[in-house]
């Protein structure tokens, strides 16, 4: 049987043959099965409860001259002399078979046989489903091999992961291959971390399935273009009609995790105090030849080789921790952790930032930049080269983009640019673009996560109004390949200017961007602590958060406690002073308690900045909230220096209306 090949249809009149089994004896919610042939018959529960139901008079009915009586307890079939010697009863409460003996004694008697009717047709229906499936799984042919189900694990040849199912061809080599880890694609081993998915001959994956049953169709993602709109549909449509996972989620052989932004992405922190921390590679990350920021400051750039990824500048005089290595190796111990080979987690990690730079600035020529945009496509497509020339395949994984004070800031901006969706459109733009070049320039789609911090320094520079903060978390919002890490506002600051990140809290954010990724890739889109909606009633206001793990705790965790842990009522773009007390309920809902009903214009604010309040970034002083989730008590990272940390959920900044 295992040399012949079995039929799509005779596959699905197995699986139709062997639930009809199942429910004949188990029973379904009509109490009828209906069978390919034949007609319709109860279930034995349902015909067990019909006998039931006809009460006294089903223990006095022979089935047949000498066949069963049928009872439903043995306390009736006792009162009951058959007209037969040797009659066969059964009892329906238990399924017990019993047999009338005549010469018992000293009276005759119902004896047991030692036969269960109910037990025996489970066994059968058990055995034949079984028999069905195992049938199913060894069918092969000798002759096409143009499908086949393999029914023992094959050994994968590119790790030491078994496949449970596989497509073969005439030769037995594997063509698609599904394990308990992810999807194969032939023998190259591209490993996805949906539960299925098809690849085409290039190795692209234009249809993935999610563990939750949903289907992704990365492949056919539209790739957005310069005429990017400003408004919601476009930034949505841009992304495709239907949800998707970014093809990051593939794993390649190599792959590219940029980071980009301003001095707090490129460790500016740590020239002005501190050590770098991250100066030994745990796992296979890389770097090119000329180190993490080589190209920062058109220092010299060499991409001769790779050597394993540690945090120094190209002059060791100026060593800085930037978050690379920390994003890297985060992602690599987390998919360890799952279970994943080490060297299927090889990270290159590059940093393109460069301070004191709007969005402007750092993207194209024909936008105002000034040039590191295209610094960033020559190294990324220099790194490419470098990998297809070792015989490796490569990805863009992620792109960590740290940036948003100099815009919001705003001096020398222009009103147009000082408001969310400018800010919102600049940063689609840029990564629209890049995606888009590199896509070109594989000849496969390039579609990374965009990781991003939410910009808390609206407070150090006097704003009221955190439009960076809130484009960061509309992006997050509206687009299924930006993702929002965390807000910076529970991350430390430099004691000399309450603005830059200190080392340690540089590497805790890199530890926030990778579990985005990895939470990403692993179970679904990553989304932060942040207010879904707000229900206004009376004097009070409801509103339902996203928690991403754990409840809800006010607390001093992520800075000290502040009036109302850092919510407002604000009407007409003014701050009110009516709020009366703000409480967790249950375990995803903040209440807040009003001495008066806001008005029709009220929103309620949260790590928001007014007159009046510290002049600073950070947990210190900053702009920030007391609200945070449980996620630490289950997720602790050890630092280079061996400390540990607790990855809570800081809330995110928000405003929300009636």
């Amino acid at each position: 049987m295992a040399e012949e090949i079995i039929t799509r249809e005779e596959l699905v009149d197995a699986k139709v043959d062997a639930k009809d089994l199942g429910e004949c004896v188990n029973g379904n919610e009509t109490g009828i099965v209906t069978p390919r042939y034949g007609e319709a018959y109860s279930t034995l529960p349902m015909a067990i409860q019909i006998i039931q139901e006809s009460g006294a008079d089903a223990a006095a009915k022979l089935e047949n001259a000498g066949g069963y009586i049928s009872v439903p307890t043995l306390a009736m079939l006792n009162a009951i002399m058959p007209a037969y010697n040797y009659q066969l009863a059964r009892v329906e409460a238990t399924g017990d078979e019993y047999r009338w003996e005549p010469t018992a004694t000293p009276t005759p008697k119902w004896e047991a046989t030692g036969r269960n009717y109910l037990s025996e047709a489970k066994a059968d229906a058990t055995a034949k489903a079984n028999a069905a499936e195992t049938n199913a799984k060894s069918y092969t042919d000798t002759e096409n091999y143009k499908f086949g189900f393999l029914k023992d694990k094959i050994p994968d040849p590119m790790s030491s992961l078994f496949y449970q199912f596989a497509v073969i061809n005439a030769v037995k080599q594997i063509l698609f291959g599904a394990g308990d880890k992810g999807v194969d694609a032939g023998c190259l081993s591209i490993r996805s971390l949906e539960s299925g998915g098809f690849f085409d001959k290039n190795m692209n994956a234009p249809i993935l399935i999610n563990d939750d049953g949903t289907v992704n169709i990365p492949f056919f993602r539209s790739i957005a273009t310069s005429d990017l709109k400003v408004d919601l549909e476009q930034l949505k449509s841009k992304s495709g009609n239907v949800p998707f996972n970014p093809a990051s989620a593939i794993y390649r052989s190599f792959n590219h995790i940029i980071i980009n932004g301003q001095s707090l992405s490129t460790g500016d922190g740590t020239k002005y105090g501190g050590v770098t921390l991250s100066t030994s590679q745990p796992y296979n990350n890389l770097m090119v030849k000329s180190g993490v920021l080589s190209q920062y400051a058109d220092r010299p750039f060499d991409v001769s080789q790779f050597i394993p990824l540690v945090e120094a500048e190209y002059t060791p005089e100026n060593s800085t921790e930037t978050p690379t290595s920390s994003v890297c190796n985060g992602l690599s111990a987390r998919l360890v952790k799952h279970g994943y080979p080490t060297a299927s987690t090889v990270f290159i990690g590059s940093n393109h930032g460069k301070g004191a730079r709007t969005v402007k600035m750092l993207s194209e020529f024909e936008r105002g930049g000034e040039g590191w945009f295209e610094k960033m496509v020559t190294q990324a497509k220099a790194i490419h080269d470098r990998v297809i020339a070792m015989g490796g395949e490569y990805n863009l994984q992620a792109s960590v983009f740290w940036q948003g004070e100099y815009d919001q800031w705003g001096n020398g901006l222009s009103d147009n640019y000082k408001n969310m969706m400018a800010y919102a459109e600049q940063v689609a733009h840029l990564f629209d673009l890049f995606n888009q070049i590199m896509t070109a320039y594989a000849g496969k789609p390039i579609k990374p996560f965009i990781v991003l911090s939410q910009t808390s320094s609206h407070a150090k520079y006097q704003k009221t109004n955190p439009w960076v903060a809130l484009a960061e978390l509309y992006l997050a919002q509206n687009r299924d390949d930006y993702l929002l890490s965390h807000p910076d506002y529970c991350l430390g600051r430099i004691a000399l200017d309450n603005l830059h990140l200190t080392p340690i809290d540089t590497w805790i954010g890199g530890q926030y961007a990778a579990r985005a990724i990895e939470k990403s890739i692993t179970v679904k889109k990553w989304m932060p602590l942040h207010c879904k909606s707000a229900t206004w009633v009376g004097n009070t206001v409801t509103l339902d958060m996203h928690v991403p793990s754990g409840q809800l705790v006010f607390d001093n965790y992520f800075g000290e406690l502040i009036p109302n842990y850092g919510f407002e009522i604000w009407e007409d773009g003014a701050y009110v002073n009516i709020i009366s007390t703000v409480e967790i309920v249950g375990t995803s809902q903040v209440k807040i308690t009003c001495s008066r009903e806001p008005s029709l214009t009220a929103e309620v604010t949260y790590a928001f900045w007014r007159s009046g309040k510290p002049v600073a970034a950070g947990k210190a002083g900053g702009a920030r909230g007391n609200l945070r989730d449980t996620n630490g008590l289950i997720d602790v990272v050890t630092a280079p220096d061996s400390t540990t940390y607790a990855l809570h959920n800081a809330c995110v900044t928000f405003k929300v209306g009636r």
